[in-house]
């Protein structure tokens, strides 16, 4: 029967307390072994990470090794998940802190993009070449690379939480070039088309939306998340406090704003006022209609039954609007585009626009509607001319005539 080796210097072992890990001697082996135990993120539970050693010195030197990596937090956990296993318990980790629309996006993603190509590798295995190489894949499927770009960002957030973890050295996603992907061309109404527009929302239901909707630039969420107790019909604006998504399997649901920004006042010009008194007058008459069938929430653009309108019957309502009043067809969030590029047309400034429509910077502002800043330059331009023609000619006129000697 073996026999357990003496320690290299004679004494006793100290029993190791929790997360210290231990050095013992496998005897089947006839090895020393230096084991810790630590959190592995990925399965929620303990995993023991070992290290075999000829001598208990050199155990003892291979556990202090194992202790300093999981302390910088670059200490591998044994066999590594596949990708596909990650991101499963990568998205459930997430899920309290996310969006439900963002969640649904995130798991659609996942399950028809990455997974299909990448799933299997483990998580090791996932390198910049086999990215760039998934990355082709997708797009000769016949993905647009807008989509494919959703993907590699998705990736490069869950690996960024796995290298904090020390599942991985760095981000595989820092060495690859995804696809170019194009911005979206933004399709504003003209003025002359907003003029029609809104003569046609005058005895259309959907018509104070629409109206509030180009007025203010808010998104078609926060229109369908409006209470009534969000405006101040004093001081002619409202509060954006909510908006209205529909999560899979959940049906409508209430969220918070976007950003933090986006928890905004907006002001109301007069024909927005307006388009909400008419909202509140035909609400009034279908609540009498409706007797005990109405469901109280306090709603302003509601159905005949005082429930939310979905995100989706608002859109088609809007486009059977734009059919009956000759408009070419434009997706409901133009009219926020088209709010903003009236603004910035007409001179005001971009801070302003920017805190209208609730985005995070000021620079989101100027890239979303670059289409508009060139001309503004152009016009600044001939602002600055003619103010320093003017300082000339009025210097010229104030001068003394020179009489000579």
């Amino acid at each position: 029967m073996p026999t357990v080796p003496e320690t290299d210097n004679g004494r006793k072992r100290r029993r190791r307390g929790s997360g210290e890990g231990t050095v013992f001697f496998d005897q089947r082996r006839g090895k020393w072994v230096a084991q810790l135990s630590v959190p592995d993120p990925v399965r929620g539970r303990l995993r023991r990470i070992s290290r075999i050693a000829d001598t208990q010195r050199e155990a003892l030197k291979l556990l202090q090794k194992l202790r300093e990596e999981h302390e910088r937090g670059v200490l591998a956990h044994g066999r590594p998940p596949t990708l596909g296993q990650f991101l499963h318990q990568w998205l459930e980790g997430r899920r309290p802190s996310l969006r439900p629309r963002t969640l649904d996006t995130y798991e659609t993603v996942i399950r028809s993009r990455i997974v299909p190509v990448l799933g299997s590798l483990t998580l090791d295995k996932v390198t910049p070449a086999a990215l760039q190489a998934a990355y082709s894949q997708l797009l000769a499927r016949g993905l647009a690379p807008r989509s494919v770009v959703h993907a590699h960002r998705l990736l490069h957030r869950a690996f960024e939480d796995a290298v904090k973890w020390g599942l991985l050295g760095r981000n595989p996603c820092d060495l690859v070039d995804p696809p170019h992907a194009p911005r979206p061309t933004i399709q504003p109404f003209s003025l002359e088309e907003v003029r029609v527009l809104l003569a046609a929302c005058a005895d259309d239901p959907i018509g104070p939306l629409v109206t509030v909707a180009v007025l203010t630039g808010m998104r078609l969420g926060e229109l369908l998340g409006l209470q009534w107790g969000d405006i101040d019909w004093e001081r002619g604006e409202l509060s954006v406090a909510r908006a209205i998504q529909r999560s899979k399997g959940r049906g409508l649901i209430t969220v918070e704003p976007k950003t933090a920004t986006s928890r905004r006042r907006v002001p109301l010009p007069p024909q927005a006022l307006e388009a909400l008194r008419v909202q509140r007058r035909r609400q009034l008459e279908q609540r009498l209609a409706a007797g005990p069938a109405w469901a109280d929430g306090d709603w302003v653009f509601t159905t005949s039954l005082g429930t939310p309108i979905s995100p989706s019957d608002a859109h088609h309502a809007y486009q059977r609007l734009l059919e009956r009043a000759w408009l070419p067809r434009r997706r409901f969030h133009d009219l926020r585009h088209t709010t903003a590029t009236l603004l910035l047309t007409d001179g005001v400034h971009p801070k302003v626009v920017a805190s209208l429509l609730g985005h995070s910077t000021i620079q989101l502002t100027l890239d979303t509607y670059s289409h508009v800043t060139p001309g503004l330059a152009h016009e600044a331009a001939g602002r600055l001319g003619a103010l320093i023609a003017n300082s000339i000619a009025n210097s010229n006129r104030a001068a003394p005539e020179d009489d000579g000697d």
